[in-house]
């Protein structure tokens, strides 16, 4: 988690996307594991921060505390995967929701539905890091047409999946799996 935090609150990009790549690459960061739940809000809000130039540290920490306490396998034992509700967390956070502001409380409800319904519909077994890629996206896109910004269309969706070794359920149909890096791993696996 603190390998999460010093990177949310130090880094200047504008791009959560950009900023978990390079947070999964950490070796603290594991394949699966209910890191990714803390990491999606703090990446969001972090990355939402810079982009609209108005820094509150307190936003990014209070995202990661309220990510880091949904248990891991809580996609498939309670059917929601804790990326996509990192998304409502995230929304939560910089809209200041509580469960007596109606308004902001809709949109963090809302934001999490569909960060879950795009996550379902990516089908496969668990991946985090995919999982974690299609709940940052649609929470650009959410916040985006939440503040009237065009944040969404500044940000480069086009990353390809450098761990398909490392995920036994990997799936092959997935819009991240990189077709090359494919062949590289089984070269790699062959030596």
């Amino acid at each position: 988690m603190k390998v999460i935090e010093n990177t949310c609150m130090k880094t200047e990009l504008q791009s959560p996307l950009e900023i978990a790549e390079k947070l999964m690459k950490h070796p603290s960061i594991h394949m699966h594991g209910p890191e990714h739940h803390a990491l999606v809000p703090g990446v969001l809000v972090a990355a939402y921060q810079n982009n609209i130039g108005e820094r509150n540290d307190k936003a990014i920490v209070e995202a990661i505390k309220r990510g880091k306490k949904i248990p891991g396998g809580y996609c498939g034992l309670y059917g929601a995967c804790g990326a996509g509700i990192g998304i409502g967390v995230a929304v939560s956070v910089l809209l200041e929701a509580t469960s007596l502001t109606p308004a902001q409380r809709s949109h963090a409800i809302r934001a999490t539905s569909q960060a879950l319904k795009i996550i379902a519909e990516s089908g496969g077994a668990r991946c985090c890091k995919k999982s974690t890629r299609a709940a940052i996206e649609e929470g650009v896109l959410y916040l985006s047409e939440l503040f009237d910004l065009d944040w969404y269309e500044e940000i480069d969706a086009s990353l390809k999946c450098t761990y398909s070794r490392y995920n036994k359920e990997c799936d092959d149909n997935c819009r991240y799996h990189d077709k090359n890096n494919e062949k590289s791993d089984r070269n790699l696996l062959a030596i």
